[in-house]
């Protein structure tokens, strides 16, 4: 063998070695990155699934304030009643008392 056959044969053996070194690297970045996305897709559904579930549940935190908020408005409008009617019946029995005596 000559030595110019021995360059382009080491030559050419460099080459195809080089080539399938790249499409065997090439092959893992692309399940690498298949891998990542699929990670990324099910993070962003989990994600959006707890921002659903978050919404719902202050919705009816929402909800909840405002009906206790109108329970309590009631409430203080009934205390309001009751504080009126005991002071006119304060006012009644005193009446009563200086008739009496």
């Amino acid at each position: 063998m000559d030595a110019t056959s021995l360059l382009i044969g080491l030559l050419a053996g460099l080459l195809i070695g080089s080539a399938i070194v790249f499409l065997v690297l090439r092959g893992r970045s692309a399940d690498l990155l298949r891998n990542l996305r699929d990670e990324r897709d099910r993070d962003r559904k989990d994600h959006e699934a707890r921002v659903r579930e978050l919404s719902t549940e202050r919705e009816r935190e929402r909800e909840r304030v405002t009906e206790l908020s109108g329970l309590l408005s009631a409430e203080q409008e009934r205390n309001r009643g009751l504080t009126q009617r005991l002071e006119q019946q304060k006012d009644e029995l005193e009446a009563l008392q200086k008739r009496m005596t």
